[in-house]
């Protein structure tokens, strides 16, 4: 479930973004589907530039070439648009129109004209004519007759007085889809989605609770296992009724043994099972379970490298790759049987394996094995 939340979560388009805001600070949306902001007034500030394309066909045409020679075209420091040759007819008109949409509300118009400059480079000049031949219409489209504007402020003003008022709606809560909530106008919100979306990936708890609670819903089994780790299946664990299926003796022993004691361990189980054998059986039941145990040390020493703790039920609980061991980790045979000797410590009699280490001095070569 923690992969499968950080695989919604890795792309914008897998997801959806939903903004929750407090009775007194609400949100503000443009429209139905429009921009959000926590500020109505950068809305309305902006709500042209968002919309305009909604309520205004725009339309780009061009006209003849401009004559005449010119040496020196204006140009905008803050923006670097053109305006043309100040003593162009056209250049005053510009120059309001630019001032209006984009710096009226930063500074005074005195203050906008010093950050103009006079240029001289004849590609700007020819650049400049370019430009000046495109002339750019608004027509609007939610009126019977349309409406046709020349400039920008015009259509700007239009906007304002129709379709404003009744443009911008209070919401406290919004659902967006993952791409639009990376590209949010506001940059108080952008920052928040984009705080939390580093925070989700990081611990994605509570998208792994929404995953779960929906595929719930969809009728999927959801599960833990493997230290907690949540997993999804399509199928739901049923109990296995041995009674009314056709198993062994055998194996209906060993189900019933586990259904009155569900912790019955190993030897125990192994007790019950050996009741009714033949010194044969026995015998070899008793072999078949030394060398279960046997493995299940060697595999203990293969997972747990030296250095660290082992408390596992074979019966390690030492320090280091060798650690001490008992007799307790299954060992059945119980028989006495010389083993020889082994450097460094004993072994087993019953099964051969080590048992409590003991340190040697540099002189000691062998110790005797216990019988």
């Amino acid at each position: 479930m923690f992969a499968l939340a950080r695989l919604f979560l890795e792309k914008a388009a897998r997801h959806d973004v939903q903004l929750t805001a407090p009775t007194a600070s609400p949100l503000f949306q443009l429209g139905e589907d429009g921009a959000v902001s926590v500020d109505r007034q950068f809305l309305e500030r902006n709500a042209f530039r968002f919309a305009q394309n909604d309520f205004y066909k725009i339309d780009i045409v061009e006209t003849e070439p401009i004559k005449g020679n010119f040496t020196n075209v204006a140009r905008c420091r803050l923006s670097g648009t053109l305006l043309g040759p100040t003593s162009h007819h056209d250049y005053q008109r510009r120059l309001r129109n630019l001032y209006e949409q984009r710096f009226s509300r930063r500074m005074s118009f005195g203050d906008y004209q010093r950050q103009i400059q006079i240029v001289t480079d004849p590609a700007e000049i020819e650049k400049w004519k370019e430009d000046a031949r495109k002339v750019t219409t608004y027509s609007t489209l939610r009126e019977e007759t349309p409406v046709t504007f020349s400039s920008a402020t015009e259509t700007e003003r239009h906007f304002q007085q129709n379709y404003l008022p009744d443009l911008i709606r209070t919401v406290s809560e919004l659902v967006i889809d993952g791409p639009a909530s990376r590209h949010l106008h506001d940059r108080v919100l952008n920052r928040l989605v984009e705080n939390e979306w580093t925070n989700e990936t990081r611990s994605p708890s509570p998208m792994m609770q929404e995953l779960a609670a929906r595929f719930r819903g969809a009728g999927l089994h959801v599960f833990r296992h493997r230290r907690g780790m949540l997993f999804v299946s399509s199928i739901y664990p049923r109990a296995f009724k041995h009674a009314e299926a056709g198993v062994s003796a055998l194996v209906r022993t060993i189900l019933d043994a586990i259904g009155a004691a569900p912790r019955i361990g190993r030897k125990e189980l192994a007790d019950k099972l050996i009741v009714d054998l033949t010194g044969e059986e026995v015998d070899r039941v008793q072999r078949w379970l030394a060398r279960f145990a046997a493995d299940k040390s060697e595999t203990c020493r293969r997972r747990y490298p030296g250095g660290k703790r082992r408390n596992c039920k074979g019966g390690h609980a030492g320090r280091g790759r060798i650690g001490r061991r008992s007799c307790s980790g299954g060992c059945v045979n119980r028989r006495t049987r010389k083993t020889g000797v082994r450097r460094g410590g004993l072994l087993h009699n019953c099964c051969g394996r080590n048992g409590n280490r003991r340190k040697l001095n540099a002189g000691a070569a062998r110790t005797p094995a216990r019988t």
